[in-house]
């Protein structure tokens, strides 16, 4: 298994040699400890359920408003293995016309930031910069099914 660990940047064949192999026997790795996190209305997230407030946070659609971002920050030195999957709850509402939407893409980005608050980026497939992981959350056939 590749550790990346560090900032040694991004995009040259010096800053990829610095990561690590480690062996492991198992997928997923024996020592797996499964932790949940839980979005808080102060926008971090926690391994503890939210206090019973509601919180609810408006997003516009097509770039017509920043992201919604949630920040957990480890005492620790905390290893992600594997592929991170999330489970969000959210509501449509009707458009001024009473009509409501029939499909949805939501994504979610898991950034890396070292102690100074400083995005770490990995290679991307291009040479690019890229965050830790990003992904697309529900699928429109799920959110259709839901909405009906």
């Amino acid at each position: 298994m590749l550790v990346r660990k560090g900032n040694p940047g991004f995009n040259t064949t010096e800053a990829e040699a610095t990561f690590p192999f480690r062996p492991e026997t198992s997928w997923p790795i024996e020592r797996t400890k499964y932790v949940k996190y839980h979005l808080q209305a102060d926008k971090t997230m926690s391994s503890e359920k939210p206090a019973s407030e509601e919180k609810t946070f408006d997003l516009q659609a097509l770039g017509k408003a920043g992201p919604v971002n949630f920040e957990v920050k480890f005492d620790e030195e905390t290893e992600i293995a594997g592929h991170p999957t999330v489970n969000l709850v959210y509501s449509l509402p009707k458009r001024d016309d009473g009509s409501a939407p029939n499909d949805l893409d939501v994504f979610l980005t898991l950034r890396h930031l070292d102690a100074e608050g400083k995005e770490i980026f990995y290679t991307g497939t291009a040479g690019d910069p890229v965050p830790l992981c990003k992904g697309e959350c529900l699928r429109r056939s799920s959110l259709l099914a839901t909405l009906n």
